[in-house]
């Protein structure tokens, strides 16, 4: 890594084990540098939310919260916008928070999208 110039930062470091069969043993510890991890059930890596399943449940919660909590503030803001306006801003906003990352739900069912 220094090669490229680059560092690893321990204070963000997390361990996911995602196992081929549920029933492995995940009680082992990784030492890295002064560091040791610990095997998690979730990690984010580049604002997505991992879990040992590879499930997304995590991740598509915390995005429909994202997106309900900026719709409530669009709606709060709405008498004062014109209909092109909060277009504007739900499309960069909303649909935008959407669209990040949605081809890894794309095998998913349909249940756990809803």
């Amino acid at each position: 890594m220094k090669k490229h110039h680059l560092q690893l930062n321990l204070g963000k470091s997390e361990l996911l084990v995602i196992p081929a069969y549920p029933s492995i043993n995940q009680n082992f510890t990784v030492q890295l540098s002064s560091l040791t991890l610990m095997p998690t059930k979730t990690a984010r890596n580049l604002g997505v939310i991992l879990d040992e399943g590879l499930t997304f449940t995590d991740h598509i919660s915390a995005t429909a919260r994202s997106c309900r909590f900026i719709l409530y503030n669009i709606k709060k803001i709405r008498p004062f916008l014109t209909k092109q306006a909060t277009q504007i801003l739900v499309q960069a906003l909303v649909i935008s928070k959407l669209d990040y990352c949605n081809s890894l739900l794309s095998g998913l069912p349909a249940s756990s999208i809803k």
